[in-house]
């Protein structure tokens, strides 16, 4: 794990393109020969590092940086694609029609369209207005 180590790069610039091919090498040796071949779009990066901190479990005292680089790596999402896709309903939902609509309607209506199934026959009605009577005291119409 030395080649990580910035104080272990080498002083040459022609160096640097060898530089922990062997330590790669050992690693991949270490934690599975399947994994050095593999093309990184293929790699899943969260089970790679599980079997790591479970087949080693003071790595992260060893490590304590690199554990702290994975943990970031691993919380940052990929895309901003579901915050695109809220801005984009809220932009749809409030309209100059609906600009007086309250901060608690918007959030529900959001709500409604962001979680909703595709398929609205295969909604469960019963559930959840059982769901929605629980909630809070209600006077239901049984007529």
């Amino acid at each position: 794990m030395r080649i990580f180590d910035p104080k272990e790069l080498p002083l040459r610039e022609s160096e640097l393109s060898s530089y922990g091919v062997e330590e790669i090498k050992t690693l991949c040796e270490y934690f599975g020969n399947e994994k050095c071949g593999l093309d990184v779009k293929e790699y899943d990066m969260i089970n790679g590092w599980h079997h790591i901190w479970n087949s080693r479990p003071h790595f992260v005292n060893n490590f304590p940086n690199i554990n702290i680089l994975i943990n970031i790596a691993l919380l940052v999402p990929l895309s901003n694609a579901n915050v695109e896709r809220v801005f984009s309903q809220h932009k749809l939902t409030k309209t100059k029609l609906r600009n007086r609509m309250n901060v608690e309607s918007l959030e529900s209506h959001l709500m409604i369209l962001l979680n909703a199934p595709n398929n609205i026959e295969d909604f469960n009605w019963n559930k959840a207005f059982d769901q929605w009577e629980k909630e809070q005291v209600r006077r239901v119409n049984q007529n």
